[in-house]
């Protein structure tokens, strides 16, 4: 009889043994998971922010383009201007707001917003499933930040068309976030 109650004990224990591994296991995995993508990797557009180098030296233009990707199943109207002003300026007079955190990782101030017209009607086009559009302009962020210190610069852009309604058409009109990127600025020689 002992030796039933010994073997009953050490099936618990087995049990419990086993049990506490399959816990250890699953919080293992879910560490190990690759993270929930994140929000700008999600929606019928997708939104990016294009160095046109990754390395300057301190001085020179740092100069970026901007591309809208469809992601819908059929076309979808964007506004191609693209022009940029800082998130201050009102959603009529933008259509991207870049954020920059320079190498203390604190935000750095962008210029006063630029006045910009409306939109035209040719500047509101239709994008076809998995195409991409490239922005015509190219912009320099040393021009609109103070990217003058060596170090590495963290950008962070965001699309958003308020325009277009007015002309009567249906535009895509959400916040779409491109990944971040890094800029690296070296001390001159």
């Amino acid at each position: 009889m002992m030796s039933l109650v010994a073997a009953r004990g050490a099936w618990r224990l087995n049990g419990l043994v086993v049990m506490l591994f399959g816990m250890a296991l699953v919080a293992g995995c879910a560490r190990a998971t690759p993270r929930a993508r994140p929000a700008f990797s999600r929606g019928p557009i997708a939104f990016r922010l294009v160095l046109q180098e990754a390395r300057h030296l301190q001085g020179q233009p740092v100069l970026v383009r901007f591309q809208l990707v469809s992601r819908a199943p059929r076309p979808i109207l964007v506004n191609r201007r693209m022009f940029v002003n800082p998130p201050e300026a009102p959603p009529d007079q933008r259509e991207v707001t870049i954020a920059v955190r320079g190498p203390d990782d604190r935000p750095l101030p962008s210029r006063p917003p630029q006045p910009v017209g409306l939109p035209r009607g040719e500047d509101f086009v239709e994008l076809a499933p998995g195409q991409t559009l490239e922005s015509e302009r190219v912009w320099d962020l040393a021009q609109m930040y103070p990217i003058d210190r060596p170090g590495t610069y963290q950008i962070q852009a965001t699309y958003r068309n308020a325009r277009g309604a007015e002309l009567g058409l249906t535009v895509f009109s959400e916040a779409v976030e491109a990944p971040p990127v890094a800029v690296q600025i070296d001390a001159i020689p």
